[in-house]
């Protein structure tokens, strides 16, 4: 089962998915920044970075990996979004 099964943005990127539109690419964008301030999401990748670069520390817990999976995953469907209103703006 997908991490975010069931959460809002998980629900918008199947319908980016299935039928794209730049309706569902800018709600995408408004749920993740609903989420996650611009703060946030520069302190939550700088936290991934060093997460990343202490791989074999085992003081690393479990909860930090989730929250990692998730932000990861929020992004992922976030630059999905971005991408395809990238593409929409070239035509």
């Amino acid at each position: 089962m997908h991490p975010l099964h069931g959460m809002p943005i998980y629900e918008l990127a199947k319908h980016l998915e299935e039928e794209p539109s730049k309706k569902i690419a800018w709600q995408i964008i408004k749920t993740f920044y609903e989420g996650f301030d611009k703060e946030n999401v520069a302190d939550s990748m700088w936290h991934m970075v060093t997460i990343t670069m202490q791989a074999d520390n085992e003081h690393v817990e479990g909860k930090d990996r989730s929250n990692i999976l998730f932000f990861y995953e929020y992004w992922k469907i976030l630059n999905e979004a971005v991408a395809f209103l990238n593409e929409e703006r070239k035509k």
